[in-house]
């Protein structure tokens, strides 16, 4: 990975001090996507609602494009799941026609792979659809930083750590945390960014990653531009609505029901709004090669919002663990709120 590109970006806490352990096993990541709406009423698309443990998303994906005899692109998903996880989500497959597959015998055979339900559409589904994903995550071994990797559990130490934790779980629960991008963004020791180094100099690379590298390099120029702001204070000012031109009362309610109530950056690309011009002169003196290659292809600029505000969002301790629960809007990352919470090792 380039040392000139961190992945690592400011946070709005001071820097944890208690670590723990993260993913011990599967069922200590659990995500459930919430569609928003119900595909139900028929139509040509085939939509299934499948739990998967240990599994790619785009492997199902594949899996169920060759059992059904149709081409990859006929398979669709809202949005890719960690594979290192117990996760829930739907795909749709293009089958028009009255016939339906024996998925519930295919699946039967499909290793870390369960089949919880099955509807016909008339849409099939496409990324970013969904409105939601709802977490149950375990940390476990909790510990002081400056301890070994042995937790110690006499009542001193686990109150002193819970005491830590609370105060930031409250923080979080009150004031949200920052929107970036999570790590995974941008694949293992930034080697994403360094196939969109190749994509955006005029290099060639595999057509159906494409699209993913290009996410790559605007999803860190949108995790600079926020780490700034974040370590020159005006991210604070633009949520208290001190400043911000994207800062508005009245912005719209998503759909995974969340009110927008905060304000939002930009993402690189072409506009036409003069409001987003010094942000885009901004990217392209600090990414210039990444700016230009995003021109030539036509990438259009788009907003996201800065803060993320996590709903339903619980907690409880056991021993020297901790269980969160909660819910996310689409494309916000869970293993940013955890970044903020405490130091952890996947």
């Amino acid at each position: 990975m380039n040392s000139e590109r961190p992945l690592r970006f400011p946070g709005l806490l001071d820097k944890a001090r208690v670590a723990a352990d993260f993913k011990s096993v599967p069922a200590d990541f659990q995500v459930v996507e919430n569609l928003g709406f119900e595909p139900v009423g028929g139509g040509e698309h085939v939509y299934l609602r499948i739990r998967k443990t240990g599994a790619n998303t785009a492997w199902v994906a594949t899996r169920i494009a060759e059992f059904v005899g149709v081409r990859s692109f006929d398979v669709n998903y809202s949005g890719r799941k960690d594979r290192h996880a117990v996760t829930e989500q739907w795909f749709s497959c293009w089958k028009p026609g009255k016939e339906m597959p024996d998925f519930e015998g295919f699946f039967g055979q499909l290793e870390g792979v369960e089949l919880l339900e099955v509807q016909r559409y008339n849409k099939k589904l496409r990324k970013g659809t969904h409105a939601s994903n709802s977490f149950v995550i375990w940390l476990r071994n909790l510990r002081l930083v400056s301890t070994d990797a042995t937790a110690n559990t006499d009542s001193a130490s686990l109150d002193n750590i819970r005491n830590e934790l609370e105060h930031r779980l409250q923080s979080i629960a009150n004031e949200g945390f920052a929107n970036y991008f999570g790590e995974q963004r941008f694949g293992i020791e930034g080697q994403n960014l360094e196939m969109a180094d190749k994509l955006l100099s005029g290099g060639k690379v595999p057509r159906e990653q494409r699209d993913m590298y290009l996410s790559a390099a605007r999803s860190y120029m949108f995790n600079w531009m926020l780490g700034n702001k974040i370590a020159a204070g005006q991210y604070q000012l633009e949520i208290r609505g001190k400043t911000g031109c994207d800062n508005a009362d009245n912005q719209p309610t998503g759909r995974d029901g969340i009110k927008r109530t905060g304000p939002r950056g930009w993402l690189y690309g072409q506009s036409r709004l003069e409001s987003n011009r010094d942000t885009m002169e901004h990217y392209e003196a600090a990414f210039p090669d990444w700016s230009t290659g995003l021109k030539k292809i036509g990438m259009k600029a788009q907003l996201r919002d800065l803060r993320v505000m996590p709903q339903d969002f619980s907690w409880k301790f056991e021993e020297a663990g901790l269980q969160l629960s909660f819910t996310l809007p689409t494309g916000s990352f869970a293993t940013e709120l955890l970044k903020e919470l405490v130091n952890y090792g996947e």
